[in-house]
């Protein structure tokens, strides 16, 4: 399960430099920012569990078990991108909460 673990983290921890990138060296919007943190989650989810899809289909059988660790749940791949984006929506939370504090100072 710590393959959930890592999902979730990914998405806690990789929105708040994404944001800080688009708003302090691209110059968008703090809330475009924040939306374009979730879609960059649920894209780079998206596409690693492509990856491990391939890699199922063209290795072994038993080779893409030891690799994916689903465990025999079908729904592995839904369930990892969906922790990656509460793991987002939880960072976005927090930040933006601490962003209006740091404003109303």
């Amino acid at each position: 399960m710590f393959d959930r673990l890592v999902h979730f983290f990914f998405g806690l921890l990789v929105v708040r430099p994404i944001v800080e990138l688009e708003s302090v060296y691209v110059g968008v919007a703090r809330r475009l920012a924040y939306r374009l943190a979730i879609l960059f989650v649920l894209a780079s989810s998206a596409a690693y569990e492509i990856f491990e899809w391939t890699v199922a289909i063209f290795a072994s059988p038993d080779n893409a078990d030891a690799y994916n660790g689903q465990q025999g749940d079908m729904f592995d791949a839904q369930k990892d991108m969906w922790l990656a984006t509460a793991g987002a929506v939880l960072a976005l939370l927090i930040l933006s909460r601490q962003y209006r504090r740091w404003m109303s100072q």
